[in-house]
């Protein structure tokens, strides 16, 4: 992935809900610019915490190593 370019991956939502989204994730520059739901047939939709997934990762107060 070159600078400035938009990597599109998928993924799914690990946040315990039980319904574990499938999701793709839109990267720049190693960061997550936006989060989609998933388009193939058959997941059209994604959780509330999927789509707070963004602000999950980049929390000023989230833990980055172990204590």
């Amino acid at each position: 992935m070159t600078e400035n370019q938009v990597e599109i991956v998928r993924t799914i939502c690990n946040s315990h809900c039980g319904g574990t989204c499938e999701m793709k994730v839109h990267v720049q520059d190693n960061k997550i610019i936006r989060i989609e739901p998933d388009d193939r047939p058959g997941h059209p939709r994604m959780c509330a915490r999927g789509h707070a997934y963004r602000q999950r990762v980049y929390a000023p107060d989230r833990l980055l190593y172990p204590l």
